[in-house]
């Protein structure tokens, strides 16, 4: 759902997410691969992001809360979907 423009809160229908939390990541729904997690909080940790979230929705499709800056997106989508 977008509220004023920004992503602030995830999708209602999502495979997988990533909640982005002051000291990690947070997997819900479905189980992502240890080493993916572990690579997603590294590039989160790395770039100070520690907030927001990451929406991996039934067709494939990543969303983004803007916490995660634009310039991170393709780099995440690429360990998620190509692990």
């Amino acid at each position: 759902m977008r509220l004023f423009g920004f992503d602030l809160f995830p999708p209602g229908r999502t495979r997988s997410l990533i909640r982005i939390q002051t000291g990690g990541v947070r997997v819900s729904g479905e189980t992502l691969l240890p080493q993916v997690v572990q690579t997603v909080a590294e590039v989160l940790q790395t770039a100070s992001v520690t907030r927001g979230f990451i929406a991996i929705k039934p067709d494939g499709t990543i969303t983004f809360s803007h916490h995660v800056p634009a310039t991170l997106h393709q780099r995440l989508r690429n360990v998620m979907l190509n692990p």
